[in-house]
């Protein structure tokens, strides 16, 4: 079961790591722009920050699969079945198919 307020807790982590990831990568950038940081540690910096990006969107997929939300609201206060209902139409269904 997942637990929505540690995916949230998760989440702003996550957003807190993409940020720094980003400005480190624009500082990588900057560097590099005047010769102050090698193609390779500017790379590193660039991946950094694509992987904190791609992290965070997983945790957000992962946390909007915390919410069920029924197709009608309200609530069902009565429904009638008849006995045996259910497996003469899958077996009428599993003969027609």
């Amino acid at each position: 079961r997942l637990n929505p307020a540690l995916l949230r807790a998760e989440q702003a982590q996550l957003l807190a790591r993409r940020s720094q990831a980003v400005a480190n990568d624009q500082r990588a950038r900057n560097l590099q722009a005047v010769g102050g940081m090698s193609d390779q540690e500017a790379l590193q910096f660039s991946t950094e920050a694509k992987t904190a990006a791609a992290l965070l969107a997983a945790k957000q997929l992962e946390l909007a699969y915390t919410a069920i939300v029924a197709p009608d609201d309200g609530v069902i206060s009565a429904r009638t079945a008849t006995l045996g209902a259910v497996a003469v139409f899958l077996a009428a269904r599993t003969a027609a198919g």
